[in-house]
């Protein structure tokens, strides 16, 4: 592949079969990925871990619209769409419109889990049909708003065929939310 220097980082554009932050592994799959960060004051002192996680994840995705597609949702007291899936196709662009400064409020999931499944999860956003839907969740697992609705909007994007996976982020987690989320309570990933 063919690496670009970046602020801080370094990317490489990879060959169709290649994926990586070095083009150093085989990639045959496509995915409309949504990545949802919390950054509620709840998560405020490890919010730099889980924006780690997501770029390491981003690093071993191939981003192009005919491979891999991302969206950004973050959540506090609301939630809002920082990119859709058919914004940018360039790692580097995703990895740059990542970098937040602002966190504040408390934690409310359900509002983002129900924003993927009405906002992201659409064609005119850039979903495609044929291409597995994704969510990478990261959180303290600690909902406080409407939590009764939590489970129910996971439940929603799982049973109309997307995969959650969840992060568990800082040492208060709510295991049972977290577990309840995720596709497969049972399995790391």
């Amino acid at each position: 592949g063919t690496c670009v220097d970046g602020y801080g980082q370094y990317t490489c554009v990879c060959p169709s079969d290649r994926t990586g932050e070095n083009c150093d592994r085989e990639c045959g799959a496509s995915y409309d990925a949504a990545f949802i960060l919390d950054i509620s004051g709840s998560v405020y002192d490890v919010y730099a871990l889980g924006l780690s996680v997501f770029r390491e994840i981003i690093y071993g995705l191939e981003f192009r619209f005919d491979r891999t597609r991302a969206a950004l949702v973050l959540y506090s007291d609301t939630a809002s769409v920082r990119f859709y899936l058919n914004t940018y196709q360039d790692k580097r662009d995703i990895l740059e419109a990542m970098s937040l400064k602002d966190y504040r409020g408390r934690t409310n999931t359900q509002e983002d889990l129900g924003m993927v499944y009405d906002d992201i999860f659409r064609s005119n956003a850039g979903d495609r049909s044929q291409v597995q839907n994704i969510v990478i969740l990261g959180t303290d697992g600690a909902s406080n708003i409407r939590t009764s609705e939590t489970l129910e909007k996971a439940r929603t994007l799982k049973n109309n065929g997307a995969r959650v996976y969840v992060i568990a982020i800082g040492g208060r987690v709510n295991m049972d939310e977290v577990n309840g989320m995720a596709s497969e309570a049972t399995s790391d990933y």
